[in-house]
């Protein structure tokens, strides 16, 4: 049954994890992942494949749309853990 991670290092061994993208940029191909706990953030980092959903409605065309939601986060409270990802690394 699936449940959401305790703590990064029950993460450690998994083969997959999802997470939710907070905005995706056409022009890079890129998906925007912000969460404000660590254990969620170590999805990305930790598992063997990570699946990203992301709502289309939240697609916009360049990095320079994407610099509101950046600000929004970068402003927020307590902040949160902001990554953009862009496809695998040459060099894993």
């Amino acid at each position: 049954p699936w449940a959401p991670p305790g703590d990064a290092a029950e993460l450690q061994h998994e083969l997959l994890g999802a997470s939710l993208g907070r905005l995706a940029i056409a022009e890079t191909g890129s998906v925007l992942l912000a969460e404000h706990a660590l254990s969620d953030r170590a999805i990305g980092m930790l598992v063997a494949v990570q699946v990203i959903l992301c709502p289309t409605n939240v697609i916009v065309p360049s990095l320079d749309e994407a610099a509101p939601v950046l600000r929004e986060l970068a402003l927020m409270p307590g902040g949160a853990y902001a990554t953009l990802v862009t496809g695998p690394s040459r060099t894993a």
